[in-house]
Order: C-alpha cells, then sequence, then structure tokens
C-alpha cells in the first residue's frame, strides 16, 4: 500500500522493496530460496547470504550490502514471499531510507533482480491515496489531481472500465513517465481520454462520418476508436503511429479530472506491464506505489475489462480488441459491416500494434495460467487430473471455476467466477481472481472456458493473453 504520512518522517522514509533471489545460487551457498523461511531475516543478513547484482544509485553502480550500509536506517525484515517459481523467490523487504543521505546521492534503488536490474527511481516518491465519493466529488481532492495532470506528473484515478494511469495526451514527456511507471513498450500506443465530442475533433486529422453516429450511441462509455491524428498529438503517445485512439470514459470522477485538468488524458490501465488489469484502488497501489504521486480510489469500477476498441481509419471498420460494446451493437448503429482482427482470439501476430493490447502478453498473473476447454464433465475431470499430477510435484494449484463447478475441484485453492450465465459478473470479477492467485502464490491455475454470448469474446481474449494462448481441447 502507499506510505501515509504517519510512516514517513523529516528524517527518514519507510520503504517496501522486492527482491527476486535465484534459487540455484541460493543452494550453491549453501541459503534456502524458500520465502517463508527468509521471514524475518534481516536486511544486512540477505545481503550477505546472496549474491545481488550491483544497483545503480545516480549513475555509480553500487552493491546492495554498500547501499544499506551507507543509506540504511534501522533494520528491515524480510515480510513474506510473494512470488515463486523453479527459478527464483520474489520476497517483500521493509527498511527505513535516511532521507539525508539519500538526498546526497540523488536517488535510491527501489528493486533488485539476481543478473537484472529492473527499475531506478530518480528521487524519493510519496504516493498519496485519496477516497473519492463518485457521487458527491470532493473540489479539493480533484483540483489538486487535476493541478498535477496539467504540471505533467501521473495520476491514477478510476473509470467504468478499469483503473486508468493518467498524464497529460498532448505533453511528449508526460507521455514518456507513463511508458516509464508501467515499463510499457513505447510502441505500444496510450488511449486518450476526453469529455466532449469537440476533443476528439480538435487532435483529429479528420473525423470519419460513423465517429459521429457511434459517439451518440456509446459515448461517454466504453467504447475506444481509432482515427487519423494531427500535429498535436505526440508519436509518444500514439507509439510512434499516425493515427489515435481516443475515448470519453462513462464515469463522474474522470470527467470531473479531465475537464479541471484543462487537458486531454493519456490513460492505459494502471498497472505494472503485462499483469492483470487493476479493478480496485488497492490493485493500483500494489503495482504503482512509490511510481507515481497519487492515486484517485472511486471504489471498484463497474464493468471490469477494458474498452472495445474499433478502428476508423480504414475503410471497414474493424474491432482490434473486444469488450462490453459488441460487434452486433456496433453494426446497428452504423447500418453496415464492422469486421473482427483475426488475432483477437488468434495467438499475436510480430505486426506493429495499432492498438493496446494487440501484440503483448497482457493480463496476466504470476503463475502460469492454462485454459482447458470442452463439455463441462470432460473439463472438471482434466482440470483435476492435472492439478493432481502438479500437487503431486509439490506445487500449490489453483482453478477458475464457477458457481455451479466449484464445488467439483480437488485443489489447494478453488475460485468461482461468478454464475456462468452471469456475464457481467463474469468480466467483472476476471481480473480481481487473477490478482488473488497472485496473492495466494500458486505455482499453477487452470480455468474453464467462458464463451458466453454476448461479451464472452471479450472475456476470452483477455483470459487467452493472460494465458499466453494455452489451450488444452478436450
Amino acid at each position: 500500500m502507499p506510505s501515509r504520512e504517519d510512516t514517513t518522517s523529516r528524517a527518514c522514509t519507510s520503504l517496501v522493496v522486492s527482491l527476486r533471489i535465484d534459487r540455484a545460487k541460493a543452494r550453491e551457498s549453501g541459503s534456502s530460496a524458500d520465502g517463508r523461511a527468509l521471514r524475518g531475516r534481516s536486511v544486512p543478513e540477505l545481503a550477505r547470504g546472496y549474491s545481488f547484482p550491483s544497483v545503480l544509485i545516480g549513475r555509480k553502480p553500487v552493491s546492495p550490502a554498500a547501499l544499506l550500509t551507507d543509506v540504511h536506517c534501522g533494520v528491515g525484515f524480510a515480510k513474506k514471499q510473494s512470488y515463486a517459481s523453479r527459478a527464483s523467490t520474489k520476497i517483500f523487504v521493509s527498511f527505513c531510507l535516511d532521507r539525508a543521505k539519500a538526498r546526497e546521492r540523488a536517488s535510491f534503488a527501489c528493486e533488485w533482480h539476481c543478473g537484472t536490474q529492473l527499475y531506478c527511481k530518480d528521487s524519493i516518491m510519496h504516493t498519496k491515496l485519496i477516497q473519492i465519493d463518485s457521487a458527491n466529488i470532493d473540489r479539493n481532492a480533484i483540483k489538486e489531481a487535476a493541478d498535477l495532470i496539467a504540471a505533467g506528473e501521473l495520476v491514477a484515478f478510476p473509470t467504468e472500465t478499469v483503473y486508468g494511469l493518467g498524464a497529460d495526451a498532448l505533453s511528449p514527456e508526460a507521455s514518456k513517465k507513463i511508458y516509464a511507471a508501467k515499463g510499457r513498450p513505447s510502441d505500444n500506443p496510450l488511449i486518450v481520454h476526453i469529455s466532449k465530442f469537440e476533443d476528439l475533433v480538435a487532435i483529429a486529422r479528420e473525423v470519419p462520418p460513423q465517429a459521429k453516429k457511434l459517439a451518440d450511441a456509446f459515448w461517454p462509455g466504453p467504447l475506444t476508436m481509432i482515427v487519423w491524428k494531427n500535429e498535436k498529438v505526440p508519436c509518444e503517445t500514439t507509439g510512434g503511429m499516425d493515427t489515435v485512439a481516443v475515448r470519453m470514459p462513462n464515469h463522474p470522477v474522470a470527467l470531473r479530472l479531465i475537464e479541471e485538468s484543462g487537458c486531454l488524458i493519456a490513460a492505459p490501465s494502471a498497472n505494472t506491464s503485462g499483469k492483470p488489469s487493476p479493478t480496485e484502488a488497492s490493485h493500483v497501489a500494489l503495482d504503482m506505489d512509490g511510481r507515481i504521486p497519487m492515486i484517485l480510489d472511486g471504489g471498484p469500477v463497474g464493468i471490469g475489462i477494458e474498452s472495445t476498441i474499433i478502428d476508423l481509419s480504414e475503410k471497414t471498420p474493424m474491432i482490434l480488441r473486444p469488450g462490453y460494446i459488441t460487434k452486433e451493437m456496433l453494426e446497428e448503429t452504423l447500418g453496415g459491416e464492422v469486421c473482427i482482427d483475426p488475432g483477437i482470439i488468434a495467438a499475436d501476430s510480430m505486426k506493429k500494434p495499432k492498438a493496446p493490447g494487440m501484440k503483448y502478453k497482457h493480463y496476466a498473473p504470476k503463475a502460469d495460467l492454462v485454459l482447458v476447454e470442452g463439455k463441462t464433465d470432460r473439463v472438471v475431470a482434466e482440470i483435476n487430473r492435472l492439478a493432481a499430477k502438479k500437487q503431486e510435484a509439490g506445487l500449490r494449484v489453483g482453478v477458475i471455476a464457477t458457481d455451479e463447478t466449484r464445488d467439483r475441484y480437488q485443489a489447494d485453492l478453488v475460485f468461482s467466477i461468478g454464475a456462468r450465465e452471469d456475464e457481467d459478473a463474469i468480466a467483472r470479477h476476471l481480473y480481481k481472481l487473477l490478482r488473488e492467485f497472485d496473492d495466494q502464490n500458486v505455482d499453477a491455475i487452470y480455468s474453464e472456458s467462458f464463451a458466453t454470448p454476448r461479451i464472452g469474446q471479450a472475456i476470452m481474449n483477455r483470459l487467452l493473453k493472460a494465458a499466453g494462448h494455452q489451450v488444452i481441447q478436450i
């Protein structure tokens, strides 16, 4: 969770860092790499017992042991195992950072990886978490967040789909901060969030006639349109593309933030790249604490999966990402054909992505996820067989079931995603369940298929990407 005012002082800041311990190196040194065995170990003990790489403080490489000697104030302890695989164990460690010494060095390293530096902050950042009532928006809270956006900083905020990580869409430097905070590939375009249709007109080279029809029918709402951009939109926002993705969110906090900031807001999902999208502010905090200045907590989102994306830059409109707005709804509104990009369900191509989520692995939990498709009785039997095999190998197994099948599985953790006929509940619970499996440190996850009639394609698109297209057909 973000640090609060009572956990910081003028002298020091309480930090939580993550260390990933290479199991092979741990065995060579005769040490345990099991996260549970490491709980309570002091940071100096960990630094002596394991071969951590050098980290950068400013521009100088410094060993973690030196960092702890020169900067550490007090004693840190391994708190809990957050991730385990056959190769490595990741643990959280908390300790105090002496602010005066940190200022002398100009920065601190907040994450280490055996052999690879993952992330290095340029300054100490306190992430402020503000609860905000969507029905009665606090004027001072929204102004504080809007001022940050206008100043080129990042703010996480709720939308009706998932939480977004927002910055000024027309500022190249602000967009770069989004990529840096998320660890997002720079060719993966951002969606520009607007509060009125005239904002689309202002940044489009031309507005196709279909855009006004779709806006009248579905905005504000979970629909993103891709149009040709004009010179106002920097390439840093569009991932180098000549098109721009635009949507008007249907959430009072998001709309007020856009209006109050005076900016168009570029906002992908507010998670580190590749992880499940956040549907609650607590999910944002787990990924973004210390990386962004502010999170607006508007409570759980309503839909739970990202917006539908339709490309209007081609002759025939094409769905690039399925969502709550379906192909049938779009065709009825436009009175003509809407095609679907074949990569939505098939494995990703290597072409440059035109919309978020087209190329890279997305929505993935830490554990290996496999989908099992077929008739219900056979799916249940196959998942139980696979789970038993994993458990015999000493691995912890999770299953994504429905209300109808939950009691038929024998696994370490069985979570129901909802009743099979309740598509909205399945979509709303998907990312939260994937994150709960992360919290429980499972090693493998098996899931039923959810090819439901209305938004089943959107749900399966997310599951397939989370599983890296690992599917067992029976």
